[in-house]
């Protein structure tokens, strides 16, 4: 009878033990909402990342126009005023 009275105590705390923890459900991993959430944050950074990285190849692009079109009108300088001081 002793036995019996123990198993039935333990099995009662058990009970109690997984009501404490949340009715005996699992807490060990990500619900679909959560990873959702962070899938639509991550597109939203990763867009983000993209623009200002096409923003950069495009300021990038436009510096190195400009750079070429001030040498092409150094050199064009430079030869206009060789030629102004071999004509004096």
């Amino acid at each position: 009878m002793k036995n019996s009275s123990m198993t039935a105590d333990t099995a009662a705390r058990a009970r109690r033990l997984n009501i404490a923890r949340g009715s005996g459900r699992s807490q060990g991993g990500f619900t679909l909402v959560e990873l959702m959430v962070a899938t639509t944050i991550a597109v939203f950074l990763l867009g983000g990342l993209f623009a200002t990285v096409q923003s950069t190849r495009r300021a990038y692009g436009n510096q190195n126009l400009l750079s070429q079109l001030q040498d092409n009108e150094r050199l064009a300088m430079s030869l206009m005023a060789s030629d102004i001081f071999q004509m004096l």
